[in-house]
């Protein structure tokens, strides 16, 4: 089986796994070149947008892109033999309600370990505490992801898309088990590697999650702009202030977009035109008054049938889509509900379970940090020293001496000199 990712134009990459998909996928990189190395054990390279200052540990391959968020580059750990991916944030600490999102993320992202969720093997060592400005998180290196492969010309065989959704409830199951909830899982945080493999992206997007253990009940304000609107479920657009880890089904329900709606209000219509307007019951569960009677004020609308609507698609698949796309969000499956579900089950894919299971509670003492500049640099300090434990006492040593200052060779700029 292959799916083809991208234009012809595209180099592409093929390869097959043991469970005989494969995908052809164009490829990622663009090439680099490596400037001279500097005064410390470290080398600068020119990325796409900005440079990059790197141990020697990481041999760099390729830039691989940017995006609001910072610039991302292919590397070979030469202590482990792996590939990763290199992500850079630059001037971390100038938007504080980013660099929060920055913390949580990588605060969560250190203690999740799961095979379909994004794994960070390194967070790299500043200068100095408070003279950090940018962050770099080392991760998985993964070639695509699931947009690519959703708006190729192919189409996804179902035992592809099993696959793929098997992966996702796994990943889905074990952070909810933690108490954490996405809130922005789309295509596009779906990444894939050539055998098929699947791991949430983490880096980007998990910053918009949340611990259930941090997030006050009813009365809480939670961010409504939350999961890029196609993937949305009803009550995080009609509801903003209550929700919990059901709209991350919703999503992943919505992987293979069905309500490409262009606005908030117009994307609740096209929810209605699919699955009928909502019964009484659900607007009197509605917190908000001015959603109570904006719904209220709808057209009925009778559900359609998704047998009718993809009268072609395996009728366990329907099935499955049927449970996952419901107004009601206490009607919809878990994720462990999603993978009993005889859709799954019927493809024969084994896994182990146990490994689906969150061990311990999350630490999200991180949500409590002030938004001032230099305890968020602390606070990421802290973190990165659960990496590199010999950074605190280094840090000790430069605060108790008069360090002199040295220009940096490649980038001109003035910094404490490492002892």
């Amino acid at each position: 089986m292959t799916i083809f990712v991208g234009s012809t134009q595209d180099s592409q990459v093929k390869a097959s796994n043991v469970h005989g998909l494969e995908v052809n996928m164009p490829s990622l990189f663009r090439s680099v070149s490596i400037s001279d190395v500097d005064v410390r054990d470290n080398y600068v390279i020119m990325g796409k947008k900005s440079l990059f200052d790197i141990p020697k540990r990481y041999q760099v391959i390729k830039v691989l892109g940017s995006g609001s968020y910072g610039e991302v580059i292919a590397a070979s750990d030469t202590h482990s033999g792996a590939s990763v991916a290199i992500k850079k944030v630059p001037q971390a600490f100038r938007e504080l309600l980013d660099t929060k999102r920055i913390l949580r993320e990588l605060c969560l992202l250190r203690q999740l370990k799961h095979p379909h969720v994004i794994r960070l093997w390194d967070v790299l060592r500043p200068t100095r505490c408070l003279e950090m400005e940018d962050i770099y998180l080392v991760t998985d290196l993964m070639e695509t992801d699931l947009h690519r492969v959703i708006h190729s010309t192919q189409t996804l065989s179902d035992q592809h898309v099993g696959y793929f959704m098997l992966q996702m409830f796994r990943a889905l199951k074990y952070l909810h088990s933690a108490n954490i909830f996405h809130r922005d899982l789309k295509p596009s945080n779906i990444l894939l590697t050539t055998q098929c493999e699947l791991k949430v992206h983490s880096i980007c997007d998990l910053g918009l999650a949340r611990s259930l253990d941090v997030v006050a009940p009813v009365h809480a304000n939670l961010t409504e702009y939350v999961v890029t609107r196609w993937y949305r479920a009803p009550e995080v657009l009609l509801d903003g202030s209550r929700y919990g880890a059901s709209i991350d089904m919703w999503s992943a329900g919505c992987i293979m977009p069905l309500f490409p709606g262009s606005s908030t209000v117009n994307q609740l219509g096209k929810i209605f035109n699919v699955l009928g307007t909502p019964s009484s019951a659900y607007i009197d569960r509605l917190l908000k008054p001015a959603a109570q009677r904006w719904v209220e004020k709808q057209t009925y609308r009778p559900a359609l049938a998704f047998s009718e609507l993809y009268p072609q698609t395996n009728v366990l698949a329907i099935d499955l889509l049927a449970k996952l796309l419901t107004l009601d969000p206490q009607s919809r499956l878990t994720a462990d509900q999603a993978l009993a579900h005889p859709y799954i089950t019927s493809l024969g894919l084994m896994y182990d379970p146990t490994l689906d299971l969150f061990d311990g509670t999350v630490d999200s003492s991180h949500e409590n940090v002030p938004e001032v500049k230099e305890d968020m640099q602390r606070a990421v300090f802290e973190q990165v020293c659960i990496f590199h434990p010999e950074a605190r006492e280094a840090e000790k040593r430069l605060a108790a001496q008069d360090v002199p200052h040295v220009v940096s060779p490649t980038t001109g700029r003035l910094r404490r000199a490492v002892q």
